[in-house]
């Protein structure tokens, strides 16, 4: 193990990308503890530095250090993490427990068999959550395959030509996302010296982003 760190931070659920089910009882039983600092070890070995956990719990359900009370229970069980492979955003859900640390277990023990998977060279990390990754539409050679939504939001704010938000502000409010895109849309007119190309690959990016998001 190296010295290098990885921080979780955790947030109430967004949009649950995952197929909620019928939810099982417990299989581990490892506790809250444990299986946080497993997940962080694991993330770790596969070279994360940084990733968020999305619950189901009230925001008044989290301590001033972010995390989930001790104690607390969220109405919904399913929890999914999100963290980056190279520039991609990825996404992995789970809803298949009754205990919410439960999924979070499951989610740390399916990024460990992907981490053995790789070490045994069946498969490189692009391959492996190439299915988790947050994609655009296709369409464009502009906004090509490969590309998460971050990647999108970047190329909806880099044809706005506003330099005073982030990619991470457009991804966050729906109506700062609104207005950036009616002002890309603007430049995106060949007569403001856009094309068709970059009008389709904008649309696509929003598309993209508007239905990653759930708006």
């Amino acid at each position: 193990m190296t010295d290098q760190t990885c921080e979780l931070d955790f947030r109430p659920m967004t949009h649950f990308k995952g197929r909620h089910c019928e939810w099982m009882p417990s299989r581990w039983g490892n506790g809250w503890d444990h299986t946080i600092n497993a997940l962080r070890n694991e993330l770790i070995r596969n070279k994360i530095t940084d990733a968020v956990i999305e619950t189901y719990h009230s925001r008044s359900d989290y301590t001033v250090s972010g995390r989930p009370k001790s104690g607390s229970q969220p109405n919904n069980p399913s929890v999914q993490i999100w963290f980056k492979i190279g520039d991609d955003p990825v996404c992995i859900p789970c809803s298949r427990f009754k205990d919410w640390s439960e999924n979070l277990k499951a989610i740390q023990m399916s990024i460990r068999s992907k981490r053995l998977e790789r070490e045994y060279g069946c498969s490189t990390i692009e391959e492996q959550y190439r299915g988790h990754a947050q994609l655009p539409a296709g369409g464009s050679g502009i906004t090509h395959a490969g590309e998460g939504v971050f990647a999108s939001a970047r190329l909806i704010l880099n044809v706005s030509k506003n330099t005073s938000l982030k990619v991470e502000d457009v991804l966050d409010d729906e109506g700062v996302f609104d207005e950036i895109f009616k002002s890309a849309s603007k430049h995106t007119h060949p007569d403001k010296g856009g094309s068709q190309e970059l009008m389709a690959a904008v649309n696509n990016a929003r598309s993209s982003i508007r239905s990653a998001k759930g708006w």
